[in-house]
């Protein structure tokens, strides 16, 4: 029953049995005893078993849909497709511990080529931005702010905090193109 705890699955039926395993022990009685010990332990498995299989299905609907929404936005990554597959295999064989391994293994090639992609984006906006910058600077702009910017997204990378970096590289657009407009603006009036 422990067991089946540890993994989260709820035994309320072999639970029910340790009473009368109790009163067999009491009575000394060990051959209902042996009796009762094999149908908990039996319940146990049983909901051990469904525990599993029902965690193990739903980590697979959800790394599909990861799939879905990353294919969705023109990554392709077969290693993710091969892995679910193969889990899709040992699910209808019943190999739920096994099942669970490529399900972890699909997720974990998806987000790596997810993280990838959103990394290269991000980079290409940011040599766009530095080119913009470069050409600002040469006609005498002032864009520290932005190049200040640019260098907080590229550390954001290398910390893997992709959501700040995000924000950044927003920023630094924005920065970027403020200070084109207002340089541009003090530099010809109307």
């Amino acid at each position: 029953i422990g067991k089946a705890q540890l993994l989260g699955a709820n035994v309320p039926d072999a639970e029910a049995l340790i009473p009368d395993a109790q009163k067999a022990v009491e009575a000394q009685n060990f051959e209902a005893l042996e009796v009762l010990v094999k149908r908990i332990e039996e319940k146990a498995a049983a909901a051990s078993a469904s525990f599993v299989e029902a965690k193990a299905e739903d980590d697979f609907l959800a790394v599909e849909d990861l799939a879905k929404q990353i294919a969705l936005s023109g990554l392709d990554v077969p290693e993710a497709a091969r892995l679910l597959e193969e889990a899709r295999r040992m699910k209808e064989e019943r190999q739920f511990e096994s099942m669970s391994q490529a399900i972890a293994a699909a997720r974990k090639v998806l987000e790596e080529g997810s993280r990838d992609r959103v990394v290269e984006e991000h980079r290409k906006k940011m040599r766009g931005l530095a080119a913009m910058l470069e050409a600002a600077k040469r006609i005498g702009a002032s864009v520290g702010e932005a190049e200040r910017i640019l260098q907080q997204a590229e550390r954001a990378i290398e910390g893997n905090d992709l959501a700040l970096a995000d924000i950044l590289v927003k920023q630094a657009e924005v920065s970027t193109g403020l200070h084109i407009q207002s340089f541009i603006q003090n530099k010809y009036p109307n």
